[in-house]
C-alpha cells in the first residue's frame, strides 16, 4: 500500500501554483480527486498517485458496442389538447379548446 501524503502537499507536488485549501476541500467533497482522500482528524490524506478529475471533461471509455439509435421525441406542440366536450369528439358540445396557460387543469 502506498503511503499517504497530506492533501496540501499533494497539491504542491502536482501544481505549479497549488489551489487554496478551500478549493482542495471542495474537490474532496465533490469527489473530484481519485482515489478519494481519507480524512484523519482535521486533515485529508491522499495517495501520491491520485489525480484530479475534471467534471467538464467526460471520461473516455472504449466500447465495442455501437451506440443505440436515438428515438424521436414527440414535442408537446404536436399533441392536440382536447377537453371533454370538444366538438371534434363524439358527444361533444360547444366548449372551446383549452390553451396552455388557461389554468383549466389545475390541481
Amino acid at each position: 500500500m502506498d503511503k499517504l501524503m497530506a492533501l496540501e502537499g499533494w497539491a504542491r507536488a502536482n501544481y505549479a501554483t497549488p489551489p487554496s485549501q478551500g478549493t482542495l476541500w471542495r474537490w474532496v467533497r465533490e469527489a473530484r480527486i481519485h482515489p478519494a482522500p481519507e480524512k484523519q482528524g482535521r486533515s485529508y490524506y491522499v495517495r501520491p498517485d491520485a489525480r484530479y478529475i475534471d467534471p467538464a471533461k467526460p471520461l473516455c471509455v472504449a466500447s465495442s458496442k455501437p451506440p443505440l439509435p436515438r428515438q424521436r421525441r414527440r414535442s408537446a406542440a404536436n399533441i392536440p389538447l382536447v377537453v371533454p366536450g370538444d366538438p371534434r369528439r363524439r358527444g361533444g358540445g360547444p366548449l372551446p379548446l383549452a390553451r396552455p396557460g388557461d389554468g383549466i387543469w389545475r390541481w
